[in-house]
């Protein structure tokens, strides 16, 4: 469905470097309803996050592309705060129809009084949605999707691909991506790493910095560890024997983990905590295993040889122009609130 609004405006504490879950979100959010002609800017505010919404270059910012519908993605993912910054920007931006997009949340979280409170919720996940529907006046749940034609199984060999991305051969690779921090929970790699039976290769975020010591047992236990922006870490993911994400602690992510969809998209068996909303949205199957942290390490060495491809077929429908669809749904869903 095509609405003919005239700009839908993305509001953002997240710079546009980097390689992190929400900006990956902004950046295929905005492309997508691009592709399909409606007219969209992206606002991402400088400076520290917590008050950037209150500086006169936002307001400057907001009263210029005097958007149609205002969509804010919170650095924060959905906080007391995030919510009292959105109000800041829609009264900025002229109060047009908004939606707060909440890909993460704290467990606590104050909502405003209900004229004030935002248009839409829209929720990364039924989880999200039941815990916290009523901080805005509507809600809905947002499709995970993730870019399949990019993320696909491999044409060479892991053994081809290994060698052209300079990792070594001669024991299955067991790949992890994303930040250096504790909240990630990492000690299942470590683990693995000095068991001495694989590879453990972790692709660093660039978007956070590392936590020294996270970054030093990781070493210490054998792990490569790989900082730098990578243009085509779907070759990583290509590379990899299984791929594991052992995060349990709810603000170590966002709800639906954009890695473990890529893994699967390229066709790769995933070990993974019973992380957010992964339990409800996908069920366990021989190329799928939920495990609790303390048996990740165990459950992705069994998962060696294991056939991933089946994980491809499961996230299919998960792709960029589902999340488009539901996006212009949601714009004219909002259109109705005016």
């Amino acid at each position: 469905m095509l609405v003919d609004w005239r700009k839908t405006l993305f509001v953002t504490e997240l710079s546009d470097h980097g390689d992190e879950g929400m900006r990956n979100w902004i950046n295929m959010a905005d492309r997508v309803l691009s592709d399909r002609g409606h007219q969209t800017e992206v606002v991402r505010l400088e400076g520290d996050p917590r008050w950037s919404s209150l500086r006169p270059r936002t307001f400057h910012s907001m009263r210029r592309v005097a958007p149609d519908v205002l969509v804010y993605v919170p650095y924060s993912g959905l906080t007391s705060k995030a919510l009292l910054r959105h109000l800041v920007l829609r009264t900025a931006s002229g109060s047009p129809p908004d939606i707060l997009v909440a890909l993460q949340s704290n467990s606590a979280v104050r909502k405003l009084p209900r004229g004030v409170a935002p248009t839409l919720g829209a929720y990364a996940s039924e989880r999200l949605r039941s815990a916290h529907r009523e901080v805005a006046r509507d809600s809905c749940v947002l499709p995970p999707a993730v870019n399949s034609a990019r993320f696909r199984p491999p044409d060479d060999s892991r053994s081809r691909i290994r060698e052209q991305i300079g990792l070594p051969n001669g024991r299955p690779v067991v790949l992890h991506v994303g930040h250096l921090r504790r909240s990630r929970g990492l000690e299942p790699l470590a683990k693995l790493a000095a068991e001495g039976n694989v590879n453990v290769v972790v692709v660093a975020s660039t978007a956070t910095e590392p936590e020294v010591d996270v970054e030093a047992s990781l070493r210490d236990a054998g792990v490569l560890v790989k900082r730098e922006f990578l243009p085509e870490i779907e070759r990583w993911y290509q590379a990899a024997d299984v791929y594991v994400f052992p995060v349990t602690d709810l603000q170590g992510s966002i709800e639906i983990p954009l890695t473990v969809l890529e893994a699967m998209a390229c066709g790769i068996p995933v070990a993974t905590a019973p992380f957010g909303g992964l339990p409800s949205l996908f069920a366990r199957t021989e190329s799928l295993r939920f495990a609790p942290a303390a048996q990740l390490a165990a459950t992705a060495q069994e998962m060696v040889g294991v056939d991933g491809f089946p994980n491809r077929a499961v996230v299919e429908g998960m792709n960029e122009s589902a999340l488009a669809d539901a996006l212009e749904d949601i714009l004219a869903r909002v259109g109705g609130h005016e």
